[in-house]
């Protein structure tokens, strides 16, 4: 079973921001403290068009596909997709897969300039692993290439997009949010709901941060290692949504870890 599950939460761009000192006027104003004006004028110009207070655009670009369990594992932050290159014809874009491994015992705070751990190669995290078409288990720094035949009517996901959610993720690897409760009913996959998922959940900067993800320091624009598989992905998919798109993603968990 496959869902379509959205890069930048639904949720926040389905209305109109009533207030110039709103959550959503106020949470890009915080992003530009941290990202360049252009950077960010760019990430808001794909989904709000109109303006920031207007509400948002719903385009295909905005939507990847994902088994539903995997859904809600990147939704909780427990693995990051951090989009490499796209083609010039907009018909391949490549994607690097990275855990965030939480590490226990480490103190409340930490220097600003301490260099994560390196999570390449990790084969799992939080008694979760997942599975290629093959078998094969995915690990930190596996890529996978997602393709269409039509970039017009079937769009890619957006690699601006999937660069903002990178680092939103990260984000919340790094403030101690990311993590899963396997007694939550988020892991029902057999749930109807459209709200059993929740596409990016509160990053938990308000609570007490006990752990520190690992994360991969590698830079945005960095490639791929050379040893690094390439699992082909196709996701192309109808504009209005009759065709589905294909995802190699399988999950096997352990509870108790």
């Amino acid at each position: 079973m496959i869902e379509v599950a959205y890069i930048y939460p639904h949720h926040s761009i389905k209305q109109k921001e009533e207030y110039k000192s709103g959550l959503r006027y106020e949470f890009w104003n915080h992003l530009r403290v941290f990202w360049p004006e252009e950077k960010v004028t760019t990430w808001e110009a794909k989904l709000f068009p109109q303006g920031i207070l207007e509400k948002g655009q719903e385009e295909v670009y905005n939507l990847i596909s994902l088994a539903p369990t995997v859904h809600a594992l990147w939704g909780r932050g427990l693995f990051a997709l951090k989009p490499i290159s796209e083609s010039d014809d907009k018909k391949t874009l490549i994607v690097q897969f990275f855990w965030q491994e939480k590490q226990k015992g480490l103190l409340p705070k930490i220097s600003p300039t301490t260099i994560p751990i390196s999570t390449q190669g990790l084969e799992q995290t939080a008694g979760v692993w997942l599975f290629d078409k093959n078998g094969k288990k995915i690990q930190s720094g596996d890529c996978f290439e997602l393709q269409t035949d039509d970039p017009i009517q079937k769009p890619l996901p957006s690699f601006e997009l999937l660069e903002l959610q990178w680092f939103l993720h990260r984000i919340q690897g790094m403030a101690g949010a990311a993590d899963v409760d396997w007694e939550e009913p988020w892991l029902d996959t057999e749930s109807d709901s459209d709200n059993a998922i929740e596409e990016v959940p509160s990053l938990g900067l308000d609570d007490d941060v006990e752990d520190f993800s690992l994360l991969s320091e590698e830079p945005l624009s960095s490639p791929a290692k050379l040893n690094s598989p390439l699992h082909p992905k196709h996701v192309a998919a109808e504009v209005e949504g009759d065709r589905d798109r294909g995802s190699d993603f399988v999950i096997q968990h352990e509870r108790g870890y």
